[in-house]
């Protein structure tokens, strides 16, 4: 298969960027051939390192851009588009027209990105958790048989077990917030900020709090960090320190779902098998569209000889 994904953002890093490399990198490993369309940085660098082809962009002239990816298509015919929100979507749609390919669009959170509109171009819509799914279809998105949960995984060769656990002498509980911190993550920030200065008050020698990466929003963090603001977290915090079984029933819960909903091999399995159908029920529908005729068993094994199932 031959996949275009077009994807836009503001930041250098994050969870979008990694998971659009990984979804290309287990392409890439199976024999198949993804082409991501970004911004210029250090991510669109990493795509390269990786083997994955790339298509430098700002999304800010459309006509411009779109003359990359035709050209592509009439030497080494694309298959289908992966598109994620906003500008980038808006790109992907006016492409997907052209090149009369399948469109599946990837929703990260709770908007609708005019998702109504258009519901009836798009073969697959995947959100990534089921909250996500459930609120477009509050949103009258329609069509509920295009909706698949998909989460967002990153590839978990990143990610080692510790051969020792870590011990303090103190025998201080560590809190960690790992998040890219940037404005986008308000929410996050706030709920974290809560827990600090709760437990400042109310558990000052028993945790320790670790913050991982940096962003535009690292110094307005610890400023926030020094105003105290009360909040639903100091119920929480209070179970959390007041209950040893507590605390290992949250860990248990926290590790079924990483192994439920984070498995990277299972959830790019689900993500080709979209990708399979969408490219099949597309030819079938361009294939009816023409004749009445037409015969269902022949492009089956058509698209079978394009290694497509």
């Amino acid at each position: 298969m031959r996949i275009l994904i077009t994807v836009f953002f503001r930041t250098k890093r994050g969870g979008l960027h990694e998971n659009v490399l990984a979804t290309a990198s287990y392409l890439f490993r199976l024999g198949h051939q993804a082409t991501i369309v970004c911004p210029s940085g250090p991510f669109s660098g990493s795509l390269s390192d990786n083997g994955v082809g790339v298509i430098r962009t700002d999304y800010t002239d459309i006509d411009s851009t779109i003359n990359e990816p035709l050209k592509l298509h009439a030497t080494n015919a694309i298959d289908l588009e992966h598109v994620h929100p906003f500008s980038s979507r808006k790109f992907g749609l006016a492409l997907a027209e052209q090149l009369n390919v399948p469109f599946v669009l990837t929703f990260h959170g709770k908007y609708t990105d005019d998702l109504p509109r258009y519901i009836d171009k798009v073969s697959a819509v995947l959100a990534v958790s089921s909250g996500v799914r459930d609120y477009l279809l509050g949103e009258d998105a329609q069509a509920p048989e295009k909706f698949h949960v998909v989460s967002n995984v990153p590839d978990s060769a990143f990610f080692q077990p510790l051969l020792e656990k870590p011990h303090s002498a103190e025998e201080k509980k560590s809190v960690a917030l790992v998040s890219r911190l940037d404005k986008d993550k308000a929410f996050v920030f706030d709920v974290f900020a809560d827990a600090v200065e709760y437990a400042a008050k109310h558990y000052s020698v028993k945790l320790s709090w670790v913050v991982v990466d940096d962003g535009t929003q690292l110094e307005e963090l610890r400023a926030r960090l020094e105003e105290y603001k009360s909040d639903m977290v100091q119920r929480d915090m209070d179970n959390l320190l007041a209950s040893k079984s507590y605390r290992a029933s949250l860990g248990a819960f926290g590790i079924k779902i990483i192994q439920q909903f984070f498995d990277f091999q299972k959830v790019h399995e689900q993500l080709l098998g979209i990708y399979r159908l969408a490219i099949l029920s597309h030819s079938l529908e361009r294939c009816f569209g023409v004749s009445e005729t037409c015969d269902v068993e022949s492009n089956l094994i058509a698209s079978k000889t394009r290694k497509l199932i």
